[in-house]
């Protein structure tokens, strides 16, 4: 959700690997506690725009992961895995209610439901590549790293970028609760330096066919 950010000292029983069979489940993962501490890093919305750019151009089957993950802030490490499992069993329906992304208590890390109000860019996202199993499960761990690395996407860098916009345009509760953390927790390992024009910009990116320009950002759209 490439480079990691944090040490993690020597291997042992102390780290674990994923296995919620997503596309990242073979990246090697570090528990928080064995881990030196870092500000918080993010992507600009320069980095996101090229990086949503790339995978229309070159790599679509990886829009709807990208969308779900950089923009909604959806774990890539366990929770994309898990939701695709359940619409794959559910039906999409039980998942996508109108305007909101259901994080059922199952999918969700902390065990806590949750709902996240798909936004207006996200929407426009989606109409051009609809969400199903396949399109949120979309390649393995090597093809994910290649992305983050080629982007230069630190360890937890899009529920980052994520929050910290939904932070600076909604304000830190509701960037807390579509999140699934708390304030503090919030505070201290996701919200990172970002300004008005920065978090605007961010969600304003859109698909090609509407940009016009691949190069241009576009006006700030409603939630």
């Amino acid at each position: 959700m490439g480079q990691a950010r944090r040490g993690g000292g020597g291997l042992s029983a102390n780290h674990y690997r994923l296995s919620e069979r997503s596309p990242v489940d073979a990246v090697e993962r570090y528990r928080k506690r064995f881990t030196r501490s870092e500000p918080p890093k993010r992507l600009s919305a320069i980095q996101c725009r090229d990086l949503m750019v790339h995978l229309e151009t070159d790599q679509p089957h990886w829009v709807s992961f990208f969308v779900l993950t950089l923009f909604l802030g959806v774990r890539p490490d366990g929770e994309m895995g898990r939701l695709a499992n359940a619409i794959e069993a559910e039906g999409i329906q039980a998942y996508f209610q109108g305007n909101m992304l259901r994080i059922s208590a199952r999918i969700a890390k902390d065990g806590r439901e949750r709902l996240v109000p798909i936004l207006e860019n996200v929407r426009l996202w989606l109409e051009r590549y609809p969400i199903s199993p396949k399109s949120i499960r979309p390649g393995d761990s090597y093809q994910y790293a290649a992305i983050r690395e080629k982007f230069q996407i630190p360890r937890d860098g899009l529920r980052h970028t994520s929050e910290t916009a939904c932070a600076v345009v909604y304000g830190i509760l509701a960037a807390t609760k579509r999140h699934g953390n708390s304030p503090r927790v919030a505070d201290e390992h996701y919200l990172s330096e970002m300004s008005a024009e920065d978090a605007n910009a961010f969600y304003s990116i859109l698909p090609m066919e509407l940009s016009g320009d691949k190069t241009a950002m576009n006006e700030p759209l409603s939630a």
